[in-house]
């Protein structure tokens, strides 16, 4: 049995399919990629990283906050805003004279809005709604 011909080539050619050689190339390839990516990577994190002149996202934070600026009285200040905003809501002003803007009131553009708006509803400037009066439902 041990001189049987038919099943040492069997033998022989289970051996030869399986190319050792080729495997342990390889993992010597993937092992020698591996240890030379870390060696790599070792290089650019010791040599290029940035020193302490990099201010990116990681820097330090050696700054400090000023306190915030508390009034004693503001409802003053907050009068005076509601005031100055009041008063742009109701006034006519030049913003840019050159390219003709202006400010004009709330109420007035309201109504040059009811107008222009009236107007492209029948084309002749009203909307066909009558006043309301006294025995308007």
């Amino acid at each position: 049995m041990a001189d049987d011909p038919d099943r040492m080539a069997k033998h022989q050619a289970r051996h030869r399919d399986l190319h050792v050689r080729a495997i342990l190339w390889t993992a010597a390839a993937i092992f020698g990629m591996l240890l030379l990516s870390g060696l790599a990577a070792y290089f650019l994190w010791t040599v290029w990283r940035p020193g302490d002149h990099y201010d990116g996202p990681n820097a330090a934070f050696d700054f400090e906050i000023e306190d915030p600026r508390l009034e004693s009285a503001p409802q003053q200040d907050y009068r005076a805003y509601l005031a100055e905003k009041e008063g742009r809501l109701h006034a006519w002003q030049w913003i840019d004279p050159r390219a003709g803007t202006v400010r004009i009131p709330i109420e007035e553009a309201m109504r040059r809005m009811v107008q222009k708006s009236a107007a492209a509803v029948d084309g002749t400037g009203t909307a066909g709604v009558m006043p309301a009066g006294p025995g308007a439902p």
